[in-house]
């Protein structure tokens, strides 16, 4: 189950957020609550305003998803919200070097609070080589992989593949 925060309960497209109450009881039945706390727009990268993203209180861990297509591509075409951060990065286009930085201004202080793992996905698009090499900047556990194949690896000295 996959529950938005942000948008209205029901619409044509999507499924917003429930009810407090519901939300409560379904969260008491569940073993995994999966929540959808940020979307971005169906862009590879997201740079989330100050009060993004909105978390349940009950969030015990946290997955920042980036999406590697971003490589190579105009900031404005790859990553929601780029003009809150366009200061910070002078090429026009996103490079393997952007995405750690882009990530860590967005969700840093979230990774300081809650445990949780950065996973980059369409490694499968850009390379697993290059993919790994984009992990290697992070300090917080990272997978990268591609949810289209199902398959990821793992930075902390596990790279056997997995299935998800």
């Amino acid at each position: 189950m996959v529950l938005r925060r942000r948008e209205a309960f029901f619409s044509e497209e999507k499924m917003g957020s429930l009810p407090k109450a519901v939300f409560d009881e379904v969260f008491s039945f569940a073993d995994v609550v999966l929540v959808e706390a940020d979307g971005s727009k169906r862009m590879p990268l997201k740079m989330p305003r100050q009060d993004e993203p909105v978390l349940p209180e009950e969030c015990d861990f946290l997955v920042t998803v980036a999406g590697l297509s971003a490589l190579e591509q105009p900031w404005e075409q790859a990553c929601h919200s780029f003009a809150l951060v366009s200061s910070m990065f002078s090429g026009k286009t996103v490079t393997e070097g952007d995405i750690f930085p882009i990530l860590q201004a967005g969700y840093g202080t979230l990774w300081d609070k809650i445990q949780g793992c950065v996973f980059l996905n369409q490694a499968d698009v850009v390379g697993w080589d290059r993919a790994e090499r984009i992990a290697a900047d992070f300090s917080v556990p990272c997978l990268w992989g591609s949810l289209r194949q199902k398959q990821y690896h793992r930075k902390e000295g596990d790279s056997h593949e997995r299935s998800i």
